[in-house]
């Protein structure tokens, strides 16, 4: 029997699916419809600047929700980053309705520079390399959503610890420089707590490297209990911690005996046995003054007096003028 196409109304544009007999018209829909929500997935439109070089290497930053932003070393622009060599307000990015972008050097001496090319204003495309002052590069792209996940979770892993899940090192070190620009920048305190669990190498050689693990990720855990999530808690070395908070050092010395106590009364055990675990901390305070001139020196003070906590015994807190202990401490 020989096919025949249905009738078209006069008039009517012939489409693919009127070549269709009705009766097949829906496998033949399945297959003509599109998947909306994947094809959303997959469009790039999101506009970024990726951190390719430089202190925040890896960072991805999402443009969007206004169509313009401040980049600089202060801690109130949109894109902050914190080196010195880059001014607090160094430029500002525009981007039009249409996608449209452009940048602005905001006479600086480090200088901004589109490409390779110094620039005062400058429009550019997608893939543009952008480099602000001697130090930090970025790249300007569009992104689809699969695209953003990968490189918000690529850039979690180089910023946390594998074993703790607290901050590392390398991160901390970078906020620390980033909230002193804006404690400087807004007139406003900012303290390091520096914390080191008392005896842990003993712990370590005489249970196992499992054992100290396990106790790592607790006090990390009770560490989280007594801070709000505002604040930056990091792993800066084997057993050694640190903590970011905004204000006094008298706040910060009360925050850091908090968690003291609280370690101190936290059921530690290996296996079965019970483990009494206590730890050491040192602070420091920028405060508006001269003193700590950067990052560095704000770190040394800290851990110099996280080490006279522990010659002195271990299990006690010392900051900015004198030791400062509550009674009634749990013996080290």
């Amino acid at each position: 029997m020989a096919f025949e196409a249905p009738p078209i109304p006069k008039g009517r544009i012939l489409r693919a699916m009127d070549m269709i007999p009705s009766h097949n018209r829906v496998s033949a829909n399945r297959h003509f419809r599109p998947i909306p929500r994947e094809r959303r997935a997959l469009e790039r439109t999101q506009p970024v600047l990726l951190a390719i070089a430089g202190t925040s290497a890896g960072k991805l930053f999402p443009l969007r929700e206004k169509s313009t932003f401040t980049i600089g070393r202060a801690g109130g622009c949109d894109i902050c980053l914190p080196h010195p060599a880059i001014s607090p307000w160094h430029a500002r990015l525009e981007i039009d309705k249409k996608g449209h972008a452009r940048i602005t050097d905001l006479e600086t001496a480090g200088g901004t520079y589109v490409n390779g090319v110094a620039v005062s204003r400058r429009a550019f495309a997608d893939g543009a390399i952008i480099r602000i002052g001697p130090t930090d590069t970025l790249k300007f792209t569009y992104i689809n959503r699969i695209e953003k996940y990968f490189h918000l979770d690529q850039y979690r892993k180089t910023i946390h610890d594998d074993l703790t899940g607290a901050f590392n090192r390398r991160y901390f070190q970078t906020a620390l420089r980033q909230e002193l620009a804006h404690a400087r920048h807004h007139g406003r305190a900012v303290s390091l707590i520096l914390i080191d669990i008392d005896r842990f190498k003993r712990i370590n050689d005489s249970r196992g490297h499992p054992a100290g693990d396990a106790i790592l990720q607790r006090v990390v855990r009770v560490i989280r209990e007594n801070l709000p999530d505002k604040n930056i808690l990091a792993r800066y070395g084997g057993e050694e911690f640190g903590i970011i908070l905004r204000g006094k050092d008298v706040e910060a010395r009360a925050s850091a005996n908090r968690i003291r106590r609280s370690v101190a009364r936290t059921a530690f055990d290996d296996a079965g046995e019970p483990l009494h675990i206590t730890i050491s901390v040192g602070t420091a305070n920028y405060d508006g003054g001269a003193s700590p001139k950067d990052a560095s020196e704000m770190i040394t003070q800290a851990d110099r007096r996280l080490y006279r906590a522990k010659a002195a015994g271990g299990n006690r807190v010392f900051g900015e003028d004198s030791p400062f202990s509550l009674p009634h401490q749990t013996p080290p």
